[in-house]
């Protein structure tokens, strides 16, 4: 049985880093020239392995939480080098 890879990534580009992300807004690869920068490229089931993160220190420690994920993530919009997320 043959599986069919129909992923519709979207393509940021600038100065030859480019960065492809899934239809969920998480970030499949990223790339500089031919060299692929991340290890493992993120799908749609699990989203992607990278992340931004926001961190706030509190008195015992820090608490974290990622800002870029389907569950959270409301939308997403990209313009030529931007991408936007909402939620």
């Amino acid at each position: 049985m043959m599986i069919k890879n129909n992923l519709k990534l979207r393509t940021i580009n600038n100065g030859g880093i480019s960065f492809r992300f899934l239809e969920t807004g998480d970030i499949y690869d990223v790339t500089y020239n031919d060299y692929q920068i991340n290890l493992v490229k993120g799908n749609v089931m699990d989203g992607s392995l990278m992340n931004v993160y926001l961190r706030i220190k509190k008195d015992h420690g820090y608490i974290s939480t990622p800002l870029i994920h389907k569950d959270i993530l409301s939308g997403v919009s990209y313009l030529d080098h931007q991408v936007t997320y909402y939620g």
